[in-house]
């Protein structure tokens, strides 16, 4: 073998890892030691923020907190078991959607709060509740969240708090959104203070729920009337009503009727 053939492989391999390191995005853990805000170095392992691509990894015990607009487009979010992301302020822009996983998969806790109230602050292709984890969804604006996929796996909990929302019953920002929702056995969609005062609240979108706790909200008054998207409940179901208001939740309509298997 000549030093130019020799020469000439050696730049080849050079070139392949180059692009491989190039295609392999980055991980990024937490500190390990509480957290802190997403934006401050001294929150990641290593003191670097995470950046576009990135796989960002919420470990146990750590509190990761987003206050103002983040690198977007990462790769992944992975929320361990006892780890919290919140996003608490309002006028973020926070997506997952580069590369190939493009997955937030909450173990732990994922937070929305109230004063997280902008449409799409919160995107991402494939959002999914693993068992044990918790989606707390405070928005209260149709369209704060946008998922293309969108899964509760069984014993995975959704807590959708609708208070605020300027569109009757948030139905569009229950599951971001979502062309494909999927819901395990033994999943819970806990929806509360679903509809407002000045109007009447659509119906669920249609799904094939686990367990299903559906509360209306105290300032709204009238009906509601499933039309038939409400049919498959696989655990149980939970009608409340508090307040002195007068509600209905009519499965049908006054002259209609259907079959809801639970």
């Amino acid at each position: 073998m000549n030093i130019y053939t020799s020469t000439k492989k050696v730049l080849y391999f050079l070139s392949f890892l180059l692009l491989f390191l190039k295609a392999t995005p980055a991980t990024i853990n937490s500190n390990g030691t509480g957290g802190g805000n997403w934006n401050t170095g001294g929150t990641w392992s290593g003191g670097s923020v995470p950046a576009a691509g990135s796989d960002v990894v919420i470990q146990n015990g750590d509190n990761v907190t987003i206050n103002a607009n983040v690198a977007n487009n990462l790769n992944s979010i992975t929320i361990s078991a006892t780890g919290t992301l919140t996003i608490n302020t309002n006028a973020v822009t926070f997506s997952v959607t580069a590369g190939g996983t493009k997955m937030i998969t909450i173990n732990g806790l994922l937070t929305m709060s109230a004063t997280a109230a902008t449409a799409n602050q919160l995107k991402t292709t494939n959002m999914v509740v693993a068992s044990g984890g918790t989606f707390q969804n405070s928005c209260g604006l149709a369209t704060a969240v946008s998922a293309t996929n969108f899964t509760v796996s069984n014993g995975g909990t959704y807590n959708y708090n609708a208070v605020g929302s300027g569109a009757a019953g948030s139905s569009t920002d229950l599951f971001g959104g979502a062309t494909t929702i999927s819901l395990g056995t033994t999943s819970l969609v806990n929806i509360t203070n679903w509809g407002v005062a000045s109007q009447a609240p659509p119906a669920l979108p249609i799904a094939t729920y686990g367990n299903l706790t559906f509360n209306p909200s105290t300032t709204w008054s009238g009906s509601l009337a499933q039309g038939g998207t409400l049919t498959n409940i696989q655990g149980n179901f939970t009608v409340g009503a508090t307040g002195g208001t007068t509600r209905e939740f009519r499965m049908g309509s006054a002259s209609t009727s259907y079959t809801v298997n639970i």
